[in-house]
């Protein structure tokens, strides 16, 4: 985290740009290309998005994460499974884009150029 003065000596608020919240991390890490896991992750992160504090670290790591799995193909024969996957996965996308986080993609876009609506559009365009 870093923290700045102002030109009249006074601090600044604190950036908290890089921060992260380790339960979401440590979810993040653990989806991998079973639908499974892929789905329990995604939904143990929507359900932390709803009750712990969010920092921008968060949203930047897990719209990394959502861009690499619009291109995770889908493969089961069951295919509950899959419909399970496909809600929760735009029950995430969706919970990314919620107005209450319009301030941190805010922060985001101001440190590191990258707006809300990037979630997804670079691993779409690939796919066409």
């Amino acid at each position: 985290m870093r923290r700045y003065c102002d030109a009249y000596g006074e601090w600044q608020n604190p950036d908290t740009i890089y921060c992260k919240n380790d339960a979401i991390s440590e979810l993040l890490e653990k989806i991998t290309s079973s639908i499974s896991d892929a789905t329990e992750g995604m939904n143990a992160i929507t359900h932390i998005m709803d009750n712990a504090q969010l920092y921008a670290g968060d949203l930047i790591a897990i719209a990394g994460k959502l861009n690499g799995m619009v291109v995770f193909d889908v493969v089961s024969d069951n295919e509950a499974a899959v419909e399970d996957y496909m809600k929760a996965f735009v029950v995430l996308v969706s919970k990314c884009y919620q107005q209450d986080l319009e301030e941190l993609w805010g922060n985001i876009y101001e440190e590191k150029g990258v707006k809300s609506t990037e979630i997804g559009r670079a691993s779409c365009r690939e796919r066409v």
